[in-house]
């Protein structure tokens, strides 16, 4: 996935976590460098969204918003 430079939603814009919204469609980063689709489902008193992937399988767990990136629809 590559990000557009003339698009809206910048990359960075996910350091700042109050960027994203309750039900946001985003693109988690993990550990294995690959980035998986998921919904934000909560904010956390840690500054940590709660997600729940796409595929239902993998559950729900907490994130840090510097592993989120915004995900355009098409």
């Amino acid at each position: 996935i590559r990000w557009d430079p003339l698009s809206d939603c910048s990359p960075w814009a996910a350091k700042n976590p109050k960027a994203f919204r309750v039900g946001d469609k985003v693109l988690v980063l993990f550990n294995d460098a690959e980035l998986y689709p998921a919904r934000l489902i909560r904010f956390g008193l840690k500054n940590e969204w709660m997600i729940e992937f796409d595929d239902k399988i993998q559950g729900k767990q907490w994130i840090s918003p510097n592993r989120l990136f915004f995900r355009e629809e098409f």
